[in-house]
């Protein structure tokens, strides 16, 4: 059987440590191309993809969005959604999948290939019956392990990539043994999205989301619906869930940069998004101006204690493989300075927004929020 054709769409936003590590490591699977949409101008990164022809870099400038007939949208899951039809329309491709810059498309056993970079999702797509248009394929959450005491020079050396992926459960139960009181910060044991992310065929009638797909007839049930629309996955139309390969996570790079991204919906005031467990995370944000609350809450949630390490390890709910994207990235782009330091992520995202961290009394002290503890 011929395999499928696919191809990556991905909306970004951000400094090149956060950017290249998700291209180079898919350049490296068996897409047929990666359409790449700039959600703002970005030399470094332009200039660094445009020797590789299988990326497709759009920048979503004024003439991007004027050529769509519509203002720039306010919110980024339109903008993305809007993306994702314009590459559909431009591909060649049997399937489109839709991911962002933190997520990593690997083989769901981590030795099924000599290494994490090695994917070849174009096989099981060609596997999918004809009369389903679209796959979903299950995503793992990068947490922490147990702190543990470490050298300044060990905290100094710490990266945007550490950490071990954790599967999601149903168990409630289990999830409270695993994390105690900060299970109710959580769904299905995940601070993030549990739906996973979508495969859709190029050609298909169905209506993209993020994390789903809907009939028309389920789509103009959403636009006349306010709030959020999450039915229920039997009420979707039929799809095939991906076995070999899942999708790791970032949710958040770095301690500092989870509180932010929390911080940004209290801003928003948007209490009501996601699930109940990001909900109450957001409102326990807006609740506790206190930075070692912060940090402690984001401790909590992200990172396992020993007790934690122990259930989730016993019940097969792990995967221990280190996974760093660093030494591909410097050498598919050799000529980008790059430092995968928390500290020096940190450091960048307090300069690019120093309002922000004024309105907000710096959030945590500098270096507070580094993922060593001990």
């Amino acid at each position: 059987m011929k395999d499928a054709s696919w191809s990556i769409v991905t909306t970004m936003h951000g400094i090149p440590e956060t950017l290249l590590p998700c291209i180079a490591h898919h350049l490296q699977s068996d897409a047929q191309a990666i359409h790449v949409y700039l959600d703002a101008p970005n030399p470094v990164v332009e200039a660094a993809l445009a020797p590789h022809p299988r990326v497709i870099v759009t920048l979503c400038d004024a003439a991007y969005w004027q050529s769509h007939q519509m203002p720039r949208p306010a919110g980024v899951v339109r903008r993305q959604i809007t993306n994702l039809h314009h590459a559909r329309s431009h591909s060649t491709s049997d399937w489109m999948v839709h991911i962002d810059a933190d997520e990593f498309l690997v083989p769901a056993r981590p030795h099924a290939a000599k290494s994490d970079t090695a994917l070849s999702l174009g096989r099981e797509l060609a596997m999918v019956p004809d009369d389903i248009d679209w796959v979903r394929i299950r995503n793992m959450e990068r947490l922490l392990p147990p702190a543990a005491p470490r050298t300044e020079a060990e905290a100094g050396a710490e990266t945007i990539f550490d950490g071990i992926f954790r599967e999601q459960s149903p168990d409630t139960a289990l999830i409270r043994q695993a994390y105690g009181q900060a299970a109710q910060y959580l769904l299905n044991g995940f601070a993030g999205y549990i739906r996973g992310k979508i495969g859709l065929r190029r050609d298909s009638l169905l209506v993209p989301r993020l994390h789903d797909v809907l009939t028309p007839e389920l789509a103009r049930q959403r636009g006349r619906q306010k709030g959020a629309f999450a039915p229920k996955l039997s009420e979707l139309p039929p799809f095939r869930v991906i076995e070999n390969t899942r999708i790791l996570h970032f949710d958040g790079w770095t301690a500092l940069h989870w509180t932010c991204k929390l911080l940004r919906f209290v801003e928003m005031q948007n209490f009501n998004g996601h699930h109940q467990g990001r909900r109450n995370s957001v409102r326990f944000m807006a609740d506790h101006p206190d930075p070692a609350e912060r940090l402690a809450l984001f401790d909590a949630v992200q990172r396992l204690s020993d007790t934690g390490l122990a259930v989730l390890s016993r019940h097969g709910l792990l995967r221990l493989t280190p996974f760093s994207a660093e030494a591909l990235t410097r050498a598919t782009f050799p000529d980008v300075a790059l430092n995968f330091t928390s500290a020096s992520f940190d450091a960048r995202l307090r300069a690019a927004d120093p309002n922000f961290f004024a309105r907000h009394g710096g959030l945590m002290p500098e270096g507070a929020e580094s993922y060593a503890k001990g």
